[in-house]
């Protein structure tokens, strides 16, 4: 995660939309969703409401502040790819 953020926040977001990928591994998207209270929290990208309700509606007991959706299908083909080419370099019994 290269988004300017330092080690441990990254990781913190890293591990929290892990989890929600293995939760939901028919998901294509995840959100991490920040609030006033600094805090942030994963969920799907359908249960988002349209920007303009972010004032009035309250996530996890909060405004929303902002929102950043990662493509977990794209990294589970990322990974996908480099077990399969690591497969092939030292074998299946590895």
């Amino acid at each position: 995660m290269n988004d300017g953020l330092d080690a441990a926040h990254a990781g913190y977001i890293a591990c929290a939309v892990g989890r929600a990928a293995r939760a939901n591994p028919d998901a294509k998207a995840i959100c991490f969703v920040r609030g006033d209270n600094g805090r942030g929290s994963t969920t799907l990208p359908e249960n988002i409401p349209p920007v303009d309700e972010w004032e009035t509606f309250r996530f996890s007991g909060t405004r929303i502040r902002n929102v950043t959706t990662y493509n977990v299908h794209d990294m589970r083909e990322r990974i996908a790819h480099g077990t399969d080419e690591e497969r092939s370099i030292i074998g299946p019994e590895d």
